[in-house]
């Protein structure tokens, strides 16, 4: 099973949560990708709020390629991402 990093982000202005993945980032197992989050969390935000200066909050997780596809269609029927 692959594994993504997922950056889970709500806008300050409008409070709106997204979630944005890179799909060139994949991992074999959970801890390769939690190891990646700790030794580079600190780069990958300060690349996202360089792109999008107006997250009022950013967390990463790692999550199952099973679990992005529940998530996002969590999302879309709530209405709290496009």
């Amino acid at each position: 099973m692959k594994w993504f990093l997922l950056a889970f982000i709500v806008y300050a202005e409008t409070g709106r949560m997204d979630i944005k993945f890179n799909t060139a980032l994949r991992f074999d197992n959970l801890n390769q990708c939690q190891t990646y989050v700790k030794e580079t969390g600190y780069l990958l935000e300060k690349g996202i709020r360089r792109s999008l200066p107006k997250v009022r909050e950013l967390s990463f997780r790692c999550v199952s390629g099973k679990e992005v596809g529940e998530l996002r269609e969590k999302m879309l029927e709530k209405g709290l991402t496009k």
